[in-house]
């Protein structure tokens, strides 16, 4: 969190924008993809930053997609947090993927599941 202080405080901008502030932050974070590559052991290429849940949700939803376009299915069910299944709902409408959607195992009050399998929908 220190190390990213001074760009919630002071150096906020957009690193995408072709003024010299701008290309200073993407300096940095270019810097920070390349760390987060050697950390995890991948290439900075495969780091991609977003802004929030949601979107990171949504780009690995596409990514796995994209990966295997002849198979363009989605297995969810209830328990998915709602941009999931809001972003599979929006792909089904636009068949662009066919969910299978499963009827999980009651979920208790401690947040762990019953031990009755889940089902598939029909």
């Amino acid at each position: 969190m220190e190390a990213m202080r001074p760009y919630f405080t002071e150096e906020w901008g957009n690193p995408s924008s072709s003024y010299k502030f701008g290309a200073r932050l993407k300096t940095v974070i270019e810097t920070a993809r390349e760390q987060v590559a050697e950390l995890i052991g991948a290439q900075p290429r495969e780091v991609i930053f977003t802004s929030c849940g949601t979107e990171s949700n949504n780009a690995a939803i596409h990514a796995a997609l994209k990966a295997r376009p002849e198979k363009p299915h989605i297995v969810t069910s209830a328990v998915e947090h709602s941009s999931v299944l809001n972003y599979c709902r929006a792909l089904e409408r636009n068949h662009e993927c066919t969910p299978i959607h499963t009827n999980p195992p009651p979920i208790r009050s401690s947040g762990r599941r019953s031990r009755t399998p889940a089902s598939r929908k029909t």
